[in-house]
């Protein structure tokens, strides 16, 4: 078959300044590329107003969207710092989005774009949390809208929670199973789709670990703390438990600590916390300070993949309570369970006991990615008719 004449539409989060989310959606269109597919990563600026008044009931959703409000009200008139440090940040993520990632133009609606994309081959959408219940409800991710005949591929879709409201059940029945080629991120996403469809599916690598080695090494570049020894901190969570535990880990080792203050919402937590905060830090440059650290501690998935990925020391926190059903808890334990890599996913209470300090051996660890990366590609190449 003759590759470069297959065309493949993407369906993945792009369009929110999150290390994690602009990596893995750069992973995945690379990963394509590299199969000598041609791509197109869909633009999503359509906002349907019922969709949109719909989501304003959504509590959730309303009081990240009041968390937002704040924290630009709070660094326009009260915190110059932060305010510099947050434009510099966000001209990095344009940067990188506008060098490295390949976007249609603005389509508009859903009716429009199967308009645009009816004689392409594939349609195909993931990774990240695509199917949470907070983000299906604009219809985009589900690929109701994708043209008959147009093959449908889920790679490594992420529900991000561990269950999903009852009363969605219905219409998530409805979207998956109508999609060609399952396969999802996380063994939780594996036993909802089971729960579901009495389904097996496979759980594939994340992007960002499906990608070759060797292209995340392009991003390590020039040392980001002059060669000093750190400990680099990326919490997505507002725990001052987090934070403690990272002032204890200086104190048994020296080293000093690099931090990204919390992006959605103003934290106490990090008021006078950290010794360093960076400032323009896209996701080329949070590649290098993952890549430099001498330890990473984090409540973040993509965090916790890249730390695997350099062999590095890290740990890696849950960021809510177990009991809160919007938990985005399972996501991290299960990426380290099948790299067997668990015992760095540890409580921010936990004392650092010189057994805690002992090096990672990465050798068994290395394999299992490696392991992990070539069941996801051929998953990827039997998708896509390879």
């Amino acid at each position: 078959m003759n590759n470069t004449k297959k065309r493949i539409a993407i369906l993945s989060v792009y369009d929110i300044y999150n290390y994690g989310s602009i990596l893995q959606t750069y992973a995945m269109q690379k990963s394509i590329s590299l199969l000598n597919f041609t791509n197109i990563i869909i633009r999503n600026d359509h906002r349907n107003k019922f969709s949109q008044l719909k989501r304003c009931f959504n509590l959730p959703l309303l009081k990240m969207k009041l968390n937002f409000l704040f924290r630009d009200l709070y660094i326009k008139y009260f915190n110059k710092e932060l305010k510099y440090y947050f434009n510099s940040r966000n001209e990095s993520f344009r940067k990188f989005i506008h060098e490295y990632l390949n976007i249609s133009p603005d389509w508009g609606n859903k009716e429009n774009i199967a308009k645009k994309i009816k004689d392409y081959n594939f349609a195909l959408v993931g990774s990240d949390q695509v199917w949470n219940p907070t983000n299906i409800g604009k219809d985009f991710y589900t690929m109701n809208f994708i043209p008959y005949g147009i093959k449908k591929i889920a790679y490594a879709s992420s529900f991000g929670v561990s269950q999903i409201p009852a009363n969605m059940k219905n219409k998530y029945i409805n979207f998956l199973s109508q999609i060609d080629c399952l396969s999802i991120r996380e063994t939780s996403g594996q036993k909802i789709i089971k729960n579901l469809l009495n389904k097996e599916i496979p759980v594939v690598a994340d992007p960002t670990i499906l990608l070759p080695f060797k292209y995340w090494q392009e991003f390590k570049t020039n040392h980001p703390f002059n060669n000093k020894k750190y400990i680099f901190c990326y919490f997505l969570g507002t725990s001052e438990e987090h934070r403690n535990f990272v002032r204890r880990l200086k104190e048994k080792t020296g080293y000093q600590i690099v931090t990204l203050p919390h992006n959605d919402e103003i934290c106490k937590s990090d008021f006078n916390f950290g010794d360093f905060i960076p400032n323009g830090v896209g996701p080329k440059e949070f590649v290098n300070f993952i890549a430099h650290a001498n330890y990473i501690c984090t409540d973040s998935f993509h965090a916790t993949v890249f730390s695997n990925l350099f062999s590095k020391e890290f740990y890696a926190f849950p960021r809510f309570l177990n009991e809160n059903k919007a938990s985005t808890n399972t996501r991290i334990p299960s990426l380290l369970k099948i790299l067997g890599n668990e015992k760095r996913y540890i409580l921010p209470t936990t004392t650092i006991t010189d057994d805690l300090l002992k090096p990672i051996q990465y050798s068994n660890i290395q394999e299992n990615i490696l392991k992990l990366r070539e069941y996801s590609l051929q998953y990827l190449k039997d998708a896509l008719n390879i």
